[in-house]
């Protein structure tokens, strides 16, 4: 399976210590101001140890962004579209152009591995000197995430079988 390959679109990812990393992508849908969906190819193996997780080179990795959710959403599979994880990042303040997705990565994240409970990734770089406004934010995004997490998993796990298919 090849995924349609739309227009490439720019995905920053904003740090919270004014750092920012740009990931090129393929759109394969774009509503300005509301939501996306794009694909990426990795090129190399994605680490995640507190996971026990590999994402290998190869692997696709859809993306499913919301300017009214604090978190956004990647969906890692293999070429043939079987699921390697999901993997959830708290965020806030995300713009979405018909040219750029840009979001702020609120550090906490959480990943699901089939067959395995989900669990928190990073919440030891919160750090006890976390300004209380973030705080709150990196609260209300885990509660907005709670019980949703795995019904959104599966969800949007279809609809990324399906962007390869089309």
């Amino acid at each position: 399976m090849s995924p349609v390959i739309h227009h490439p679109i720019f995905e920053i990812k904003r740090r919270l210590d004014g750092s920012q990393v740009e990931f090129v992508c393929q759109a394969c849908l774009v509503k300005p101001g509301s939501h996306a969906a794009v694909l990426y190819h990795i090129d190399r193996d994605w680490q995640f140890p507190q996971a026990g997780l590999t994402v290998p080179a190869g692997s696709i990795s859809s993306g499913f962004f919301w300017e009214a959710k604090p978190f956004n959403l990647y969906h890692w599979m293999t070429p043939d579209g079987v699921t390697i994880g999901d993997y959830f990042n708290l965020a806030a303040e995300t713009r979405i152009t018909k040219s750029s997705i840009e979001w702020l990565d609120l550090v906490l994240d959480f990943c699901i591995v089939p067959g395995r409970e989900g669990i928190w990734l990073d919440e030891d770089e919160m750090g006890a000197d976390i300004d209380a406004g973030l705080h709150s934010q990196v609260e209300a995004a885990k509660t907005a995430l709670g019980s949703k997490s795995a019904k959104l998993s599966r969800h949007l796990g279809r609809l990324s079988r399906s962007l390869l298919q089309n």
